[in-house]
């Protein structure tokens, strides 16, 4: 989208071309129906009209004399993928809340008034008319939320409460099977746990797990069983054999229960999940109930009035029920709301949940810890549950630095859940396993501003007020008094796991500070326990992480980014993409000494940093949980993300040696572009060249202006039969010497052979005091000086993403 001055004001982010055109369909799909108007008030007035009309519409349909349930399973085929290892997404223009809608009407308390219709060739409904009429419901839930983010009256989280609505109404099985489900047995494995979970509730996720296994089976087996008994009699009609009347009517009744009645014929009862060997009939009876639904109650319109605004009475419900029998709409055991279903039944037993929740946090907080380990290449947290003093938020005085002689006085003791130090590296933790509110999720504005409060507030405020002792501080007082000295630390960030999945909210930075649930100059990465185990088992490097942490919390764009989903924005950082154009004109202040910026520059940034909305990049990564899971038998590679061979090298030998810097150099590595990644891989390998030639030492210099500091990369090479360890010095020193003339917060110095193999490195990243020593040696050594560096005389590489390298000035990445 372009303003007046032809400038860029939003970006979309699609993964592929044939995106674009499902993505303008399903945006003119939206409005189809509505009349324009000068206001959202004005629009939210057709609403009830138009949803009148539609549930009419599939009200009309019902009624022409086939089963609820057998419309049910021809629209859940029309609208659900064949084959999950087939389906993309990205590419996807069905809304699968559609067979909800149609579920709600046809259970309404008024569904039974409807008279049948008649009328001549009228054989059954149109399921493509109710499928439309559906759909529009959806969409008019999704345009009613989006105008209710504009309502100023309804509060500061009237934005933020019209985004999960949207989300709740378009999104279904929001997480992966396979990991929810994980994450359940996980937290009720414990045997206390597990019995106060079966003698409270009646079932444990166990035994979902089980029903849902023992469903499936004896859906495909039933399947499977109807269509070779009708083959077997069509056989038999085909060879001129006469049927029997006994097998004219077993042929019929198959033939009804698989093409004419679908639903009725997939309908199953406790009897038929209870052949499963190991389940009681209780607890099949228990565990159907949970997720079973016969009624709306109220009228069709008011079912899908509720549903528009933001009421799914069907919400974590999976069966219908009516005599004996249970028919499966969508998911039978909706994986998602297993947790919450048994956190809701636990909640009316005080003791046993109270004890439940104690060992839910602390599972959450430990389960955060060791899956953030993993993925910072440690074995565990630094500091786990770190008690430290902290200012009290009204104390006008006090002193908590090293030197502090009464570090109690203004300050109060707080605990942080996890701390990590990575040589120069701090990552805070804060964990939260609170729940969002069903009125929350309802789009009760008040509600979800409380929770969101409770939840990602309180822990970006106490993640926040660690992050600044650290840096400001250089350390952190004990309650016992023992000083915790950090004066290295030189990067923070902070990093907040819930154990729900807020969605979208989540990502809308730029509303949270609106709303004043971000309340501190920095911004925490929010992510949820689940995407943070799937985050866990794809991006395998620790460098890889740290650079994606970077370019997710960095203040200036994170406020930018729009997205359902926080995977979708890991996927785009893993094909290479979550890069913002930093401006140059602060990074310059900030360094002076890096190269003068151009005015292009400051275009080009302003050009980068628009909003952002970034669709469906996960394609690749369902394809490969699908088959990891088993959901589908076609095979999917794991995702990875590619770096330049030589810079891939370099960051394997950064994380394989783990030596001083490690981490940080690793991450400025696997951040640079991969037009810089190739200028990279030719200044190493030029002067290898040259020393291959010469059979001397050579050296080159790369400098990097970014967000997170100035780094110069120094390389050198040498023959292999020659004094490497003289080499190394002289690397050492010219590293030392350049880095202190240009002010650089720190430098990286590799030393390689004439086969490119890295014989020495060394990071350096001491802060840069006046030295009369090297001033001495900078006076004698020939260095350019800042000014003919600034002049261009000097020519490092080409930074700039989407570009070229050109042999012209040093420019940041």
């Amino acid at each position: 989208m372009m303003a007046k001055n032809k400038r860029p004001t939003l970006r979309v982010v699609l993964n592929n071309d044939e995106g674009v055109a499902v993505f303008l369909s399903n945006m003119e799909a939206t409005a189809e129906g509505l009349v324009p108007t000068e206001s959202w008030e004005d629009l939210e007035q057709q609403v009830p009209a138009i949803l009148d009309h539609c549930v009419r519409a599939i009200q009309a349909e019902l009624a022409a004399g086939v089963d609820l349930w057998d419309v049910l399973e021809v629209v859940r085929q029309m609208t659900a993928p064949g084959d999950l290892g087939e389906f993309k997404e990205s590419l996807n223009t069905s809304l699968p809340v559609v067979v909800e809608i149609v579920a709600l009407i046809g259970t309404s308390i008024d569904f039974q008034r409807i008279e049948t219709v008649q009328g001549e060739g009228r054989t059954g409904p149109s399921i493509e008319n109710v499928i439309a009429a559906a759909e529009q419901i959806a969409k008019l839930a999704q345009v009613v939320a989006f105008a209710s983010s504009s309502n100023e009256h309804l509060g500061k989280a009237a934005q933020l409460t019209g985004l999960l609505r949207t989300f709740e109404v378009s999104v279904r099985g929001r997480n992966y099977l396979s990991v929810s489900r994980d994450v359940a047995q996980q937290i009720f494995a414990p045997k206390p746990i597990h019995d106060l979970v079966q003698t409270n509730v009646g079932f444990t996720p166990d035994d979902v797990a089980q029903v849902w296994a023992a469903f499936q089976t004896q859906r495909s087996e039933s399947l499977a069983s109807k269509f070779e008994r009708f083959e077997e009699l069509r056989a038999i009609t085909i060879s001129g054999q006469a049927l029997s009347e006994k097998q004219i009517t077993e042929g019929r009744q198959l033939a009804a229960g698989i093409f004419i009645e679908p639903g009725n014929g997939l309908s199953f009862t406790v009897s038929d999940l209870v052949e499963q060997p190991g389940l009681p009939e209780a607890t099949v009876k228990a565990v159907l109930s949970a997720f079973c639904f016969e009624s709306t109650g109220v009228t069709a319109f008011e079912a899908c009035e509720k549903f528009v605004n933001g009421e799914n009475l069907l919400s974590g419900k999976g069966l219908l029920h009516r005599n004996d029998r249970y028919f499966a709409f969508g998911d039978p055991l909706p994986h998602d709301y297993v947790r919450p279903i048994l956190e809701s039944r636990l909640k009316a037993h005080q003791k046993p949940w109270m004890r439940y929740q104690r060992h839910r946090d602390s599972w959450t907080e430990e389960k955060a810890g060791r899956l953030l380990a993993q993925l910072l290449g440690v074995d565990k947290p630094t500091y786990s549950s770190l008690e430290y003093r902290a200012p009290k938020p009204e104390a006008l005085t006090w002193d908590l630095s090293k030197g502090s002689h009464d570090p109690l006085e203004g300050t109060l003791e707080t605990e942080a859940d996890a701390l990590f130090i990575i040589d120069d590296v701090a990552i805070c933790v804060e964990v939260k396993a609170g729940s969002i509110t069903d009125k929350a999720r309802a789009g009760n504005v008040q509600r979800v501003e409380t929770d969101l409060r409770k939840t990602i507030g309180e822990a970006s405020s106490q993640a926040a007020r660690l992050e600044s002792l650290i840096a400001e501080q250089k350390g952190l007082w004990t309650p016992k008094g023992r000083w915790i000295d950090l004066p290295s630390v030189q990067e923070v960030h902070t990093v907040v796991v819930c154990l729900d999945d807020w969605g979208p909210l989540a990502i809308a930075t730029d509303e949270l500070v609106k709303a004043e649930v971000l309340t501190g100059p920095s911004v925490p990465w929010l992510i949820s326990l689940h995407d943070l185990m799937v985050i866990a088992a794809i991006m395998q490097s620790p460098s890889d992480f740290l650079a994606f942490l970077r370019r997710r919390t960095d203040p200036s764009t994170s406020r930018l980014l729009r997205a359902s989903d926080e995977l979708d924005l890991v996927m785009w950082f893993m094909d290479g993409g979550l890069y913002f154009e930093p401006d140059p004109f602060p990074l310059y202040e900030k360094y002076p000494t890096s190269t003068r910026p151009r005015q292009a520059e400051r275009d080009i940034f302003k050009d980068s940093n628009v909003l952002t909305q970034v669709l469906t990049h996960t394609d690749p990564l369902d394809a490969w949980m699908y088959f990891e899971e088993g959901q589908t038998a076609i095979a999917a590679p794991q995702p990875i993300r590619k770096h330049e061979t030589t810079v891939a090298s370099v960051i394997g030998y950064l994380e394989e040696s783990k030596s001083h810097g490690w981490l940080r150099t690793g991450a400025d590595f696997a951040g640079v572009s991969n037009e810089s990644a190739e200028v990279f891989s030719e200044y190493l390998n030029r002067v290898v060249r040259r020393t291959t030639v010469d059979r001397r030492f050579h050296k080159s210099i790369m400098t990097f202006v970014t967000p997170w500091g100035y780094l110069g990369i120094f390389v050198g090479s040498g023959p292999v039969d020659g004094g490497m360890a003289d080499y190394a010095e002289k690397l050492q020193k010219y590293a030392q010497l350049k880095k202190y003339q240009l002010r650089l917060d720190r430098s990286f110095a590799l030393l390689v052979d004439t086969s490119g193999r890295i014989i020495w490195s060394e990071y350096n990243n001491l802060p840069n005091s006046f030295d009369a020593q090297l001033e001495q040696q900078l006076a004698i050594s020939g260095l350019m000086t800042n000014a003919q560096m600034r002049e261009g005389t000097y020519t490092p590489p080409e930074t700039r993403r989407g570009k070229k390298p050109k042999k012209t000035k040093n420019r940041r990445r």
